[in-house]
């Protein structure tokens, strides 16, 4: 018996090539910014801007997880406001198998997106067998019904299916193939709709992609990019593309209140652009650019969400005990 694999080569080695991210050291934090406009895209000017971003990382023997909290104000000339708040709740457990996210957007005071759920990704690479769909099998998977047809019809049509299953069957048992394929990351949405859908099966959580990148660049190299299913989007994933801003290990000149010597490790400034997968846009969902440091502290960080941008500047830092596991 044959089989035929269907899978792009790099679902592959997303799934079985090796994770040198493990070593890499994500210490628990709490840290806070102070946010100021960086670029304005949408007709008018801004007169003035302040806000905040509260950020703090968990970790424990079982999960890493962060809680943000962003909070942006922006006053225009002929005294327009925008005001935003974003706020994200993620865990992921530390094998980087399961991951839960919740997150919440208010535009001036009203509610315009959340989004809940939670998501497995299939240990090891599972394959499962290709079933070929038909449409009348996509309309009920659907919820959909069929249009009404005529008897005559509905004859013909009913002899024609006949006469194409026993093709197909009469070429299986001659060629004896059975189509295959790697099952893809299992996300249960529970908001804004209750559904199940999945994602790319080469598609990674935050922490994961967190952790090789930062082995990686301890290693000398940014990787290009990771498909990565972070629940900040409703339908898919994100193919986030990574370039450096500056290659080499730079030196540090803010000096935050709390714990600063968090900040005395090596450090690395690059931009990621989060892309839609499946989406035919050019242009990044949202583009992040951050001076990341080797035990997971973000001391600075530009975040471009589309029309506008604001930048982060670090003003306090707390370390949080690391866990005896």
């Amino acid at each position: 018996m044959k089989i035929r694999l269907k899978f792009a080569a790099a679902a592959l080695i997303g799934l079985t090539g090796s994770n040198p991210a493990i070593s890499a050291e994500i210490v628990p934090h709490q840290a806070m910014y102070r946010l100021t406009l960086d670029e304005m895209k949408i007709e008018g000017f801004a007169k003035n801007s302040s806000g905040t971003m509260e950020v703090k990382v968990y970790r424990d023997c079982f999960h890493y997880g962060i809680d943000r909290h962003i909070d942006f104000s922006l006053k225009y000339t002929d005294d327009r406001r925008t005001h935003i708040v974003i706020e994200e709740r993620l865990r992921e457990a530390v094998g980087a198998q399961q991951y839960w996210f919740w997150s919440r957007t208010t535009l001036n005071g009203k509610t315009v997106a959340i989004i809940t759920g939670d998501a497995i990704r299939p240990e090891g690479g599972t394959l499962i067998e290709v079933e070929d769909e038909t449409v009348e099998d996509a309309s009920k998977a659907a919820g959909q019904q069929a249009a009404p047809i005529d008897p005559a019809a509905a004859q013909a049509e009913a002899e024609a299916k006949a006469k194409k299953a026993a093709e197909q069957a009469e070429a299986a048992k001659n060629d004896n193939t059975i189509k295959m394929r790697l099952l893809g990351v299992q996300v249960k949405y529970n908001w804004p709709d209750d559904r199940r859908a999945e994602v790319d099966p080469a598609a990674i959580f935050p922490f994961d992609a967190l952790r090789r990148q930062l082995e990686s660049l301890e290693a000398g190299s940014l990787q290009p990019e990771f498909i990565i299913f972070d629940g900040l989007n409703k339908d898919d994933a994100f193919r986030a593309v990574y370039r450096p801003t500056q290659l080499e290990k730079i030196d540090n000149p803010i000096i935050p209140d709390g714990n600063a010597e968090l900040l005395d490790t090596p450090a690395w400034r690059f931009t990621t652009q989060y892309f839609v997968m499946g989406s035919e846009s050019q242009t990044p969902a949202r583009t992040v650019t951050s001076k990341i440091h080797a035990n997971g502290v973000v001391s600075d960080t530009t975040i471009d969400l589309g029309p506008f941008a604001f930048k982060g500047t670090l003003a306090w830092l707390k370390g949080e005990p690391i866990p005896d596991c």
